[in-house]
C-alpha cells in the first residue's frame, strides 16, 4: 500500500506540474462549474496557478454526500491520454474531496465497477446538428478505512471541455446511483455548446456508450 501511495503521489505531482507548465499566461480560468441542486451547498471553492487548476466542493445538507469538481487547463491532453486516465483514479479521494485540497490519498479502491470512455452528445431534435464531448465514465467502491466502518461509493465523469479536463465525482458512504454526476456532466457539455453557439429550443444532451 505504501508503494502504491508513493507512486500515486508522484503521478499527481507530475500531472499538476505538466498542466501548469503547459498553461499559457493568458489562458482562461474555468468558471462553468455545474450546480447539483438546492439541497447542496458549496463547501470549498479555490483556484491555484492563476486559475489553471481549480476545484469546487459541494456537500449535501442531509446526507453528507460530497461532490467534487476539478478543472485542469490541459491543452495538450485528451480523454484518451494515459495521464488523464490515471488522474481519473487519483484526483478525487474516497472522502469525496480533491486530492489537491486534502493532500491525502484516502482509502484505496476496493473494486472498479466500470471505467470506460463514453460520449456526451448535445444535439438538436429532428436535425443532424450535434456536438460531441469525449468523457470517461466510472464507478468505484472504496475499501473500509478500518475494516469496520462503511465503504464509500463514487460515481464520476471526466469531460474534455475546450482546453480543460473536468473531473466530477459524487461520493457517499452508501449505495448511490450515477444520476447526479451524470446530469452535471451533461449540463457541463450543454453549457459549453451554448457558449459556442447559443442553442434554440429543441436541443438536448445524452450519453452514448
Amino acid at each position: 500500500l505504501g508503494h502504491r501511495m508513493k507512486h500515486a503521489l508522484t503521478i499527481l505531482c507530475f500531472l499538476l506540474a505538466t498542466s501548469l507548465d503547459a498553461a499559457e499566461r493568458d489562458a482562461p480560468v474555468f468558471r462553468a462549474f455545474p450546480n447539483p441542486g438546492s439541497d447542496w451547498s458549496i463547501a470549498d471553492d479555490r483556484q491555484v496557478g492563476d486559475g489553471q487548476f481549480s476545484w469546487r466542493h459541494y456537500m449535501h445538507e442531509k446526507t453528507g454526500d460530497v461532490i467534487a469538481i476539478v478543472a485542469w487547463h490541459t491543452p495538450r491532453f485528451s480523454i484518451d491520454s494515459g495521464a488523464v486516465r490515471q488522474a481519473s483514479i487519483e484526483t478525487i479521494t474516497s472522502s469525496g474531496y480533491a486530492y489537491a485540497k486534502t493532500r491525502k490519498l484516502g482509502q484505496p479502491i476496493d473494486d472498479t465497477v466500470r471505467h470506460h470512455v463514453a460520449s456526451i452528445i448535445v444535439q438538436h431534435r429532428g436535425t443532424a446538428q450535434k456536438n460531441i464531448y469525449r468523457a470517461i465514465e466510472y464507478t468505484y467502491i472504496y475499501e473500509s478505512a478500518d475494516g469496520e466502518s462503511r465503504s464509500a461509493m463514487a460515481h464520476g465523469y471526466v469531460v474534455h471541455i475546450g482546453e480543460f479536463t473536468v473531473f466530477i465525482q459524487h461520493t457517499a458512504n452508501r449505495v448511490i446511483t450515477s444520476d447526479i454526476a451524470q446530469s452535471m456532466a451533461m449540463d457541463l457539455a450543454f453549457a459549453e455548446s451554448n457558449k459556442l453557439t447559443p442553442l434554440p429550443n429543441g436541443w438536448s444532451a445524452s450519453i452514448s456508450r
